[in-house]
């Protein structure tokens, strides 16, 4: 059984980690300020040096406050972003321009490839009635195919990933070809 004590210490003794630490660097930029200005000032020093430590502290004080700043700023963003894990889907069109412009090139290697697979199962399953049985041409199209995007569900356990993906396939398309590519096209 777990006590109460040890379920709440962690989290109290981080929350008073963090804000005492800020905490006690303020108060011991203010109390540098005091003593500093009034040994300065029962040596004799002048009015030159009380500005140049309000200026030291006030350096300090601006870049410690530019830090809380964007800690917080970036926790906020953190937060935010997880909460767009729920609802929004990311849009892959990096890798449909890379597809594209990648397809020219490997899609007859991807038809030749399965040409010869699909030439070994034939071989072996032709009918006694049948002298062959090949297949000698085959093509996906001149168009590759598109993911049209990706949704991510975050709140799963540590060692699974839950994803939704869109695909889409549309190999006669010619909607957006030029007349070269309309000449070279090949139907699937």
């Amino acid at each position: 059984m777990v006590s109460l004590y040890a379920c709440y210490l962690p989290e109290w003794v981080n929350f008073l980690t963090v804000n005492c630490e800020d905490w006690y660097h303020n108060a011991g930029v203010i109390c540098f300020a005091c003593l500093s200005t009034w040994f300065l000032t029962l040596i004799g020093g002048g009015l030159g040096w009380v500005i140049i430590v309000m200026a030291c502290c006030a350096t300090y004080y601006r870049t410690s406050i530019r830090r809380v700043r964007r800690n917080i700023h970036d926790d906020l963003n953190r937060e935010f972003a997880k909460s767009r894990l729920d609802t929004d889907v990311e849009s892959l069109e990096w890798l449909n321009s890379f597809t594209v412009k990648f397809w020219p090139i490997y899609q007859p290697v991807l038809a030749t490839t399965i040409t010869n697979v699909v030439d070994q199962v034939l071989e072996g399953a032709t009918p006694g009635f049948l002298d062959s049985l090949r297949l000698s041409t085959f093509t996906l199209g001149t168009k590759p195919p598109r993911v049209e995007f990706v949704k991510t569900y975050p709140k799963t356990e540590d060692d699974i990933i839950e994803m939704d993906w869109k695909f889409s396939f549309t190999p006669n398309d010619t909607a957006d070809l030029t007349s070269r590519q309309l000449r070279n096209k090949v139907n699937p």
